[in-house]
C-alpha cells in the first residue's frame, strides 16, 4: 500500500484496517480444503512431510 504525502492519519488508518480485514478472510484456510484444491484427496499423497 502506498500513501500520498497529503493522506490524513484517519484515511491511512481506514485503508490499513480495510486491507487487514480482507487479508484475515484467508487466514484460516482449512487443511482439507487445501488438500481438495490441490487435488490430493484420495491419492494417498500428503500435503507435507514424507511420501
Amino acid at each position: 500500500m502506498t500513501a500520498a504525502p497529503d493522506t490524513s492519519v484517519a484515511e491511512l488508518a481506514r485503508a490499513v484496517a480495510d486491507e487487514l480485514k480482507a487479508l484475515r478472510r484467508h487466514q484460516r484456510y482449512r487443511g482439507e480444503f487445501l488438500r481438495r484444491d490441490l487435488g490430493l484427496l484420495g491419492t494417498g499423497r500428503r500435503l507435507y512431510g514424507r511420501c
